[in-house]
């Protein structure tokens, strides 16, 4: 290979290197593509500027969301959350507007938007808003229980840049998360029949 070949190809390569993101890169909203957020999703970590809600998330041991669309249109949001070594399930209708998302609880609301975030990776930064108090939270979802460095690199970069607290909650990537609510239960009977 001659001297003009491997300069140009350098040139190039130099060009096309990744460019470290800045804070403003970091935190700027996305478009919305309901189609990408669709699906389930592993919470990988957390973190809020509420004393309260981090304590609350301390004690998760693993969870787990399922965006569900519906043939009509609207959307819901499945919660599959172990606590403190207890499984808790519930579902919240979500609506869409520009570039959020809005879920409603019984003593609340949250709307989230979503951040650049890395491959197979959501990052969601969301204000609450539950019986006059305002909370703000941003969390991170894999599609697999364990996200490359990168994607957490990037995370936790806009944790820093969005000036949060360090996370209250990470997932090892070890804990089983709640089971589907929705399966039926293997009884002793079906565990026979599998051994015959």
């Amino acid at each position: 290979m001659d001297v003009l070949t491997v300069a140009a190809v350098l040139s190039l390569l130099s060009v096309s290197a990744a460019k470290p993101l800045n804070c403003e890169d970091l935190v700027q909203p996305l478009a919305l593509n309901i189609t990408q957020i669709s699906g389930k999703w592993i919470f990988i970590e957390g973190t809020t500027d509420h004393q309260e809600y981090a304590t609350v998330l301390k004690t998760v041991n693993g969870s787990f969301i399922d965006i569900v669309m519906s043939h009509n249109g609207t959307s819901v949001i499945k919660d599959r959350h172990m606590m403190n070594g207890q499984c808790q399930y519930s579902v919240h209708n979500m609506t869409f507007s520009d570039n959020s998302f809005h879920v409603l609880y019984a003593n609340g609301t949250s709307t989230c938007i979503i951040l650049p975030a890395g491959p197979d990776s959501l990052v969601l930064s969301c204000i609450i808003v539950e019986v006059g108090d305002i909370t703000k939270s941003l969390y991170i979802f894999g599609r697999t229980k364990t996200l490359s460095q990168s994607a957490l690199e990037m995370y936790r970069k806009q944790v820093e840049c969005l000036e949060f607290p360090k996370p209250s909650f990470k997932y090892d990537g070890k804990l089983d998360i709640c089971p589907d609510k929705e399966k039926p239960a293997v009884t002793e009977e079906d565990k026979q029949g599998d051994k015959q």
